[in-house]
């Protein structure tokens, strides 16, 4: 997981493409809407300063 986050904090210093940055790691991360207390997350923010894991597959990976 930390490895993640170091991809998507240099691609956003490269100013990397958010789908370009997305897909190698889409595996990894939350991508339904919560509706939970009113908040919306993605996976990834649009962004790239909020990276949400799906623990589930991470543990089943």
């Amino acid at each position: 997981m930390e490895k993640v986050k170091s991809y998507v904090q240099l691609s956003k210093e490269l100013n990397i493409e958010y789908n370009d940055v997305l897909k190698p790691i889409e595996k990894f991360l939350d991508h339904k809407m919560n509706t939970w207390a009113g908040v919306n997350r993605l996976g990834l923010s649009q962004d790239l300063n909020e990276v949400n894991f799906d623990y589930c597959k991470i543990l089943t990976f």
